[in-house]
């Protein structure tokens, strides 16, 4: 079968379709951004139309068939936003697909509303790529908004991060950022407390050491 190279109508009308600035991103057009600007170009050509292929949602193929008058115009307005980075400021409540969602900005409700299993690997995400694991934090985050329901984080939370990958980075990124900088700073302030553990262990384990050596000694003088 002869894959079809040539642009649709709508990737020729595709300016509307290119964001206006970051916060416009869904979180996965943001984390495949985040993918290509890590990469490695030979020519900046294929990294300008790669990042035009993902907020088109084509393939690179695809994106390379436009004609110049079309492409240029949309990739000068990518290139304009390279400076420019999410907003930062946290929102309690967002809409994804038609749903309303609270974040949980409390870390002790948090940890409250998640299961071990859930708190153990949120803080694994949280301490790691915050981006290349945003949209399975985010259902860790957010639960459903109710007036007068308690809260509750959702079990399945691997399909609820498909359907986060389509909210607006400029809704959730700023709960993220707050989170990541939460875990950073309880880590640093435990660093003293796990290294005093450390000397501890290891002045404990020297003490060992020297006295089963010495205990060693004494049976030795003890048989000859």
């Amino acid at each position: 079968v002869k894959c079809d190279k040539s642009p649709t109508k709508s990737i020729i009308h595709g300016m509307e379709s290119i964001p206006n600035s970051f916060d416009d991103f869904t979180v996965k057009q943001f984390i495949g951004w985040e993918k290509i600007k890590s990469q490695k170009f030979e020519d900046i050509e294929d990294r300008e139309y790669s990042f035009l292929a993902l907020l088109l949602g084509i393939t690179l193929e695809q994106a390379m068939a436009i004609p110049n008058n079309k492409a240029l115009p949309m990739i000068a307005k990518i290139n304009s936003l390279s400076s420019s980075k999410p907003s930062e400021k946290v929102k309690r409540i967002i809409s994804v697909n038609g749903k309303i969602y609270e974040a949980i900005l409390k870390p002790s409700e948090l940890k409250d509303l998640l299961s071990t299993s859930q708190y153990t690997a949120f803080k694994q995400y949280t301490s790691k790529d915050c981006i290349e694991n945003m949209d399975k934090i985010l259902p860790l985050l957010y639960c459903r908004y109710h007036l007068f329901k308690k809260k509750r984080i959702a079990e399945n939370t691997q399909a609820l991060s498909r359907e986060f990958l389509n909210a607006k980075i400029g809704d959730v990124f700023g709960a993220v950022f707050f989170y990541s900088h939460v875990w950073q700073k309880l880590s640093e302030a435990s660093l003293p407390y796990l290294k005093q553990a450390t000397q501890t262990l290891e002045d404990h384990m020297k003490e060992v050491h020297q006295a089963l050596g010495q205990d060693s000694k004494k049976r030795t003088a003890g048989t000859t």
